[in-house]
């Protein structure tokens, strides 16, 4: 048997809305952050919801939707992929609504997600983009369970974007970089892209998943892009540094600390980033053998 605590918490960024949800069900030992993805044009529902959030809410409705079914080893992963498929053609079918054809790729809204659904053996888990999950075993190693598909996309426009030092210095894009976003969203579900949840069927060949063995795992964190590893003090910087820290102080503390760190940064040049302060989800699961 385990027991497990659960530390979260969702804390909005510079945007008009939070973006981010999270699913936290401990009866079902069923976790998720959820990143939304809003699309190019400003769609707000009857709610004030805006695109992206609309899609985060799809996606944890989705998952909460597993309540009352078993996590057993041969359907778990299965289970998990087939409410997030279904959430997803759903999110299709409501960008009909609004007139956004399936190939409109940079008009579509989305989510990305990490999920894991626990059992006494195993964590089984997916994926999405570029939320995260890590594992720290008790010998103090941390493991990166999760692949970040998005950052090589970023990490281009960012660097494009250093090599105009003067609007790299104000924060201001230039054109070139707006054309690398642009094309970088077209990237979404492509076969040498990333996954996201926005109504495309190809992300149930992109979705990651998998079965992670509890043995020797003593915390599973996990992460929307809001949350990363940073520099915890002046002299360390390693994700085992940072994961230990989120252990010691608790995400809720952690995030303020990041978020007042970044706001010290307003024009993202110490810590390249595209936003000053972005949405910000995060789960720390602590597990215990009993």
């Amino acid at each position: 048997m385990i027991r497990v605590h659960c530390d979260a918490v969702t804390r909005q960024g510079q945007g008009m809305r939070n973006e981010d949800r999270m699913v936290a069900l401990p009866e079902q030992q069923l976790y998720a952050v959820i990143d939304g993805v809003s699309g190019l044009e400003p769609i707000v529902d009857e709610l004030g919801c805006t695109a992206g959030e609309i899609a985060a809410i799809k996606i944890a409705e989705g998952l909460q939707s597993i309540v009352g079914q078993a996590s057993e080893a041969c359907s778990a992963i299965e289970i998990m992929r087939s409410h997030l498929l279904e959430a997803n053609r759903e999110l299709d079918l409501l960008m009909r609504k609004y007139n956004i054809a399936s190939q409109e790729t940079s008009r579509r809204f989305g989510a990305v997600h990490a999920g894991v659904w626990l059992d006494e053996h195993y964590a089984y888990w997916t994926q999405t983009g570029d939320c995260m999950i890590y594992a720290r075993y008790d010998s103090g190693r941390v493991r990166a369970v999760t692949y970040d598909r998005v950052a090589a996309f970023d990490d281009h426009a960012l660097r494009e974007w250093m090599n105009h030092e003067e609007e790299w210095r104000k924060h201001r894009q230039p054109d070139v970089v707006r054309s690398i976003l642009l094309h970088n969203r077209a990237q979404a579900n492509a076969e040498n892209g990333y996954s996201v949840l926005n109504g495309d069927g190809a992300v149930q060949y992109r979705m990651e998943c998998g079965a992670l063995p509890l043995q020797g795992i003593t915390h599973l964190l996990l992460v929307s892009d809001g949350i990363y590893p940073w520099h915890v003090d002046q002299e360390q910087s390693c994700t085992e540094c940072w994961f230990q820290s989120i252990i010691e102080k608790g995400m809720e503390r952690c995030a303020v600390e990041l978020e007042e760190h970044e706001r010290t940064d307003e024009r993202c040049n110490t810590m390249p980033r595209f936003k000053m302060c972005d949405d910000k989800t995060g789960i720390l699961l602590t597990i215990e053998k009993i």
